[in-house]
Order: structure tokens, then C-alpha cells, then sequence
């Protein structure tokens, strides 16, 4: 069975440069950082006495298309994996509904599911 190399929050934020500024007044520092038309929409924190965190700008996409979406709701919790089309396979061979498998501008294969409680859960994997 294959299992988890990582959790990592994925937190829906108004503002990606104001949360980075309160988050690293709690220890943590930026790995890695995206913009799009000169705005700050993604990046990864890490904090020094061990785990991640990742903030997404949460309007760049208008609220209606938003609306309609399988996914990205107030907070994903985001897997990583060996194989992001392994699990895609496992798990809608288990009738799980899931999104198609995507490959992201970030280096990134990833797809969607959500748990029982409607919570969403991003499973991803490098692009090899």
C-alpha cells in the first residue's frame, strides 16, 4: 500500500504577502513563492522546528467559478505521494470521486478528493 511522505495545510488566504509576514513572525521562512500578473498567489513555508505550510491566494479566480468548483474551498489538506496517478488509480478503482489528475505549473501532478465530512484533501506528487 502505498503511504503519505507528507501533510502539508494548504490555507486559502485574503492576502499571500500579509500571511507570510504574520506566519514568519512565528518562526517560519519561505521555500518557495509564485506570482501571476505581478500579484502574490502561492507559497510554501517551512517552519524551523519542523513542519509546512502553504498559503494560496484565495481570489484569483472569480467567486462564482470558485463556487462551481470540485475544489479549493477555506482549507485543503494536501498529501503528498511517490505517485499521484497511483493513488487517482487506487482510489477511484474504490469508487471514490475524484478530479482528474492535473499537472501543475509548480512541478506538480495533483487531484482531488473529499472526505466523508466534505473536506477536501489534495493528493500530489513531483513531476518526474
Amino acid at each position: 500500500m502505498s503511504r503519505p511522505t507528507n501533510l502539508v495545510p494548504l490555507l486559502n488566504v485574503a492576502d499571500v504577502g500579509m500571511s507570510i509576514e504574520f506566519y514568519e513572525e512565528l518562526g517560519f521562512e519561505v521555500k518557495q513563492k509564485i506570482e501571476a500578473d505581478g500579484a502574490l498567489v502561492w507559497a510554501d513555508l517551512e517552519h524551523a522546528g519542523g513542519g509546512t505550510l502553504m498559503l494560496n491566494a484565495k481570489d484569483i479566480i472569480a467567486p462564482g467559478e470558485r463556487a462551481a468548483r470540485a475544489h479549493y474551498s477555506d482549507t485543503v489538506f494536501y498529501l503528498t505521494y511517490p505517485s499521484a496517478r497511483e493513488m487517482h488509480g487506487r482510489l477511484s478503482g474504490r469508487g471514490m470521486d475524484v478530479t482528474e489528475v492535473e499537472k501543475q505549473p509548480y512541478g506538480i501532478e495533483e487531484f482531488y478528493v473529499r472526505d466523508p465530512d466534505g473536506y477536501e484533501i489534495a493528493i500530489g506528487s513531483p513531476l518526474v
